[in-house]
């Protein structure tokens, strides 16, 4: 595998936000894997909501604001794709099916 000096800062970093365990061991499918990304996304969200209440100086309000728009963007990402895996198990969809209208 390949690896960047950005990817080893990156998992670094996640590796002291998210803790010395390893997610994916613990995961025994994939929406185990959706969950556990809207909740780092939710954590992420409040973490900059925190910060963009305290800080004072309009510029690096600027840029945190930025930020804060993209993690609620990607927890919105995520939830569609968790959604998304999540509805076979909801509606019958087969293609034998696929003459019939929709109600």
């Amino acid at each position: 595998m390949f690896f960047t000096p950005a990817l080893e800062v990156a998992r670094e970093v996640l590796g002291e936000f998210i803790g010395d365990t390893a997610p994916a061991s613990t995961m025994k499918d994939s929406l185990d894997s959706y969950q556990h990304a809207l909740l780092i996304e939710t954590e992420s969200i409040q973490f900059y909501e925190g910060i963009l209440e305290s800080v004072k100086d309009k510029r690096l309000k600027k840029v945190l604001s930025a930020i804060y728009a993209q993690e609620k963007e990607h927890y919105t990402i995520v939830e569609n794709l968790y959604e998304y895996v999540l509805k076979p198990e909801y509606f019958l969809e087969w293609g034998e099916f696929s003459n019939l209208r929709r109600l």
